[in-house]
This record gives C-alpha cells, structure tokens and sequence, in this order.
C-alpha cells in the first residue's frame, strides 16, 4: 500500500473511533428523562423552598439545587408558581415510596 492510502486509512479509523467514543459518552451522559421524576400538584401557599424541606429525604439536594432544578426542568425561573400546577420534581419515580407522607401534595406516578 502506498503512503497516502496507509495514512488515509488511520485517520479515517481514528475518526470513526472517535465518532463512536463520542457517542457513547453523549447517550451515557443524558441522564432521566423528565418522565421518570414524580410530579406534584402546588397547593395555596406552596413555595419551592418550602417544597424542598418537605421532600428532603427523597430528593438529597440542598434547598437551593432543589430550587434551582425545579425552575429549570419546569421552565419557571422568573414566574411564580401557582395552585394547581403541576410540576416535576428531583424524586425518580422508581425510588418514590407509596407509604411517604407528601403533605396536601398530589404525587403523581
């Protein structure tokens, strides 16, 4: 084989590996789709920092990650919630237990 053919050969495994490499990580990396987190109903005088003492146990982030996360995965950074809506919440639904006690909140499998 000449040359240029041996060399084309090596770049163009070397990217293909890469390619896959890149793949692989990205799919990996993802993480839960927001369909495997509960969800919650906000009641009269829910607020997200209250929310996040509330389900502490299931959720083991600090308030603020709690917050910070709800805004985010729900699109709510600068609007309040409201009663009624409902929204996601840092808990897997897998690792939601029948027998916890949510307060007033509807959680939602």
């Amino acid at each position: 084989m000449n040359k240029t053919v041996k060399s084309f050969t090596y770049y163009a495994m070397f990217f293909m590996i890469l390619a896959v490499f890149t793949y692989a990580v990205t799919s990996f990396a993802k993480g839960p789709d927001l369909e495997s987190y509960a969800t919650i109903t906000i009641s009269a005088g829910d607020t997200l920092w209250e929310l996040a003492h509330e389900y502490k146990e299931q959720h083991k982030l600090s308030a603020a990650e709690f917050v910070e996360w709800v805004e985010a995965k729900n699109n709510i950074q600068y609007k309040p919630i409201v009663p009624g809506e409902l929204i996601y919440v840092p808990i897997l639904k897998k690792d939601f237990q029948e027998g916890s006690m949510f307060a007033s909140n509807d959680v939602r499998q």
